[in-house]
């Protein structure tokens, strides 16, 4: 397919670079020189140098036979009106980065599709859902849904009191719930393990658990049956990313309390949320400020501050000083893979890497070749979509009798809307979706095994 995308900073390189190794034609536009210099000296993409508000400019980076835009700039209104022009020269899908819906108006009949705009994305508002899906347990990490719904990998640290501590996957009880989902990964020490049934699960572990959202679940409540529920919520800052995470906790009964040392925004927030939730005139980043605030009773604290370092900061103290998960949301790609290693920080959520999994598995149906569906927040790796091909090594074959790489591992197998752990014993059949958590390398190692034996030569 072909993809224009608009907006070389963070979030259209790491676009561009995504979908450039599922080998898609990417057309970067963006008015700096500079940003598209820099983004040609990792790429190997075309860009245009010009306004993307402008038809001219479209034309020029072939508008008319493109399949999908990414409008991901910085400025909203030159989203919006490149997904409009887009639109009128026949481009079959279009998505726009916007802060929030102020375009938009559902009272008015005035939607996202009256512009020309297929999907919506706002990175902070993505990252404000990644964080509220780690809210359910202090030991769960992250949660990673796909475009077939019933999906889930979800990332999950071994606590002291587990029943999986010190004991061999081999021997764990519950045989029959235990194969209804894979244990895809183990994240110790910042790096992935490919387990097997001799490995040996310790505390804090962190353990990727791939498959049916209802079985996963179930393993979950197994592995910590910790019926304590994360009710006491600190949210540090009155800015738009706090403001929304205060709004969506307080519909879900959370009990709140902001953290912000602005007396004018503080007041701002009060004002439109009332009095569902408590205010404190308080500096984060000062651990005698927490301590007044009673972050010893603190069941998570969240920093959604907009300056990335004080969020790490004001995190590490309110872990410190008694806080039981802590939780750091971030702008910058500098921080998306070391954040979340942080010994002192439970869980690390980037928006940008948030905005580009919103896309993907949104655009999963539509582009229909299977790449990248997911880049991890919590290592530095991606979860991979192969499909089965009628004529590939794999088809017809047991899991176990693939010869996978042994630094790979299946992780749960689609197959005509239905979510399968992708067990030794399961048999791989045309059109199935093998999904596995991988590094770039190794995907390279597993991608032959799915292609056309014919176009291999054997």
């Amino acid at each position: 397919m072909k993809i224009v995308i608009i907006g070389a900073g963070k979030m259209g390189m790491m676009l561009a670079q995504t979908f450039l190794e599922d080998k898609h034609d990417i057309v970067v536009i963006d008015k700096s020189s500079a940003l598209l210099n820099k983004l040609l000296d990792r790429l190997d993409v075309m860009t245009v140098t010009g306004n993307a508000s402008s038809p001219h400019t479209l034309k020029t980076a072939g508008i008319k036979d493109c399949d999908i835009l990414l409008a991901m700039s910085g400025d909203s209104a030159v989203n919006v009106l490149s997904c409009q022009i887009a639109k009128h020269f026949g481009v079959a899908k279009t998505v726009c980065r916007v802060p929030n819906d102020e375009f938009f108006s559902e009272e008015d009949d005035f939607s996202p599709k009256t512009l020309g705009i297929d999907l919506i994305v706002s990175p902070l508002e993505e990252c404000v859902e990644k964080a509220i899906g780690s809210l359910d347990k202090v030991n769960e990490l992250e949660k990673i849904y796909f475009s077939q719904p019933d999906a889930i990998i979800t990332l999950l640290k071994i606590p002291e009191n587990s029943f999986l501590t010190k004991m061999k996957i081999k021997k764990l009880p519950q045989k029959e719930l235990l194969d209804s989902v894979r244990f895809a990964n183990i994240l110790r020490n910042g790096k992935l393990n490919i387990p097997n049934g001799e490995t040996q699960i310790a505390v804090d572990d962190q353990l990727f658990i791939a498959g049916h959202k209802e079985n996963v679940s179930k393993i979950v409540d197994l592995i910590c049956p910790d019926p304590q529920k994360l009710q006491k919520c600190f949210i540090s800052g009155a800015t738009p990313m706090g403001a929304k995470l205060a709004k969506k906790l307080i519909q879900k009964g959370k009990n709140i309390r902001l953290l912000e040392k602005n007396a004018r925004k503080a007041e701002a927030l009060m004002d439109e949320l009332g009095s569902k939730m408590m205010i404190i005139k308080a500096d984060s980043t000062q651990t005698n400020s927490l301590l007044e605030a009673g972050i010893e009773n603190c069941d998570v604290f969240v920093g959604a501050l907009d300056n990335d370092e004080k969020n790490i900061l004001s995190s590490i103290l309110a872990k410190r000083n008694g806080a039981k998960k802590v939780i750091a949301l971030t702008r910058k790609m500098d921080y998306a893979h070391i954040v979340p290693v942080m010994n002192m920080i439970d869980c690390g959520f980037n928006a940008t890497v948030a905005g580009v999994n919103y896309i993907l598995k949104e655009l999963a149906d539509f582009i229909g070749v299977v790449g990248v569906s997911v880049v991890l927040q919590q290592a530095n790796a991606c979860v991979f979509e192969f499909k089965v091909l009628e004529n590939s090594r794999v088809n017809g074959k047991r899991i176990c009798e693939c010869n996978c790489p042994k630094s790979a591992v299946f992780a749960m197998v689609f197959r005509n809307g239905e979510v399968f752990a992708a067990t030794g014993r399961f048999i791989l059949r045309g059109k199935d979706i093998v999904v596995a958590i991988a590094t770039p390398d190794i995907r390279r190692e597993l991608e032959p095994l799915f292609k056309n034996r014919n176009i291999l030569g054997f």
